[in-house]
């Protein structure tokens, strides 16, 4: 049971359970102690005494810092999942959001906090003016997250929270291309431009370098970026082109110069999704939580019905080879 020995479970401090999750969690004494409002001295008593219970250090020094022993890091994520489990237990089931003062955790991409998020916000402050809610980006172990209670939900596309094992689509949307300039782009022109490609965890080919290959196609990637909004501040200051979906590049053409345009090609529709652990069906703040944003997602489809982009140009495809002939005597666009 979260690698307390079932020899000793009877005679162990269910006291230190508190002390054992802010030590692992902070690799630091003094960081442990302010997290627990203990002295520094009764912080590291505790930690000996669970150096004595669990017959591991725990914790190690290197250096002018303090890392986890293997035994402590496998502990990690089962102590955090225990005192999640502790606090539901405990938790009362009754939830009223005028009072309440719960404090939320969400992980969202940009994207999902531009268009589903933000919108809520105000009626939040109004229905629930004393709920907490941290917001923090979707790490690639999203499910992993979930599971070990670091975060209550996701909201992000559905391809991101596929390892999720619950997870229901919000809304979907499709992709657009945003220009600084240049207002409509044929195939040709579209594949031969300078690209911002967003790729919070690295360049790798998206959907769009999947659609141009399956009809011998190619582009180039200049630069990568982490979000939408760095994406469209970069188009808008110079001469390279993005693909994001249209809800967000409608959104930020409000703020910044940008030209919204149809795709010259057929790329897949993109899912927006949410995800959480099945545990939270017995939260009655998570439930009323994810009954906001479903609600806040269907406001946004309403609100966004109707916006219109300029076409693309219609022309007969390029073949790769004459393509890349005519991206080498076109200016950037």
């Amino acid at each position: 049971m979260s690698g307390i020995d079932l020899v000793n479970i009877r005679t162990f401090d269910l006291n230190l359970l508190r002390a054992l999750h802010a030590l692992l969690e902070n690799s630091n004494v003094s960081a442990a102690a302010r997290q627990l409002n203990l002295s520094q001295p009764a912080t590291s008593a505790a930690l000996s005494r669970l150096r004595q219970a669990l017959g591991d250090v725990l914790l190690v020094r290197e250096g002018n810092r303090m890392s986890l022993s293997p035994r402590a890091d496998r502990l990690l994520p089962r102590v955090r999942l225990l005192m999640t489990e502790i606090e539901l237990a405990l938790r009362d089931d009754r939830f009223d959001p005028i009072t309440s003062e719960r404090a939320f955790r969400i992980a969202a991409t940009d994207d999902a906090i531009e268009i589903i998020v933000t919108p809520l916000i105000e009626r939040l402050r109004i229905v629930a003016p004393g709920i907490l809610m941290d917001i923090v980006g979707v790490a690639e172990d999203v499910a992993g997250d979930l599971a070990a209670g670091k975060i209550d939900v996701a909201i992000a596309a559905g391809w991101w929270l596929r390892h999720a094992r619950n997870r229901e689509l919000l809304l979907r949307d499709r992709y657009v291309g945003i220009s600084g300039d240049k207002k409509r782009f044929d195939l040709a022109a579209y594949a031969g431009a300078q690209h911002v490609l967003v790729a919070p965890h690295g360049r790798n080919p998206s959907v769009v370098d999947s659609a141009l290959r399956k009809i011998g196609m190619t582009r180039k990637v200049a630069i990568t970026v982490p979000d939408f909004a760095s994406a469209a501040r970069l188009v808008a200051t110079g001469s390279m082109i993005a693909t994001m979906p249209s809800r967000i590049a409608v959104h930020y053409s409000k703020h910044y110069r940008l030209n919204v345009f149809e795709l010259p090609l057929k790329v897949p529709e993109l899912d927006i999704a949410m995800a959480f652990h099945p545990r939270a069906m017995s939260d009655p703040a998570i439930i009323w939580l994810m009954d906001e944003f479903r609600g806040s997602a269907g406001r946004t489809i309403v609100n966004s019905s109707g916006t219109r982009l300029r076409p693309p140009i219609r022309r007969p495809t390029v073949p790769a080879r004459q393509a890349g002939t005519k991206r080498r005597n076109e200016k950037g666009g």
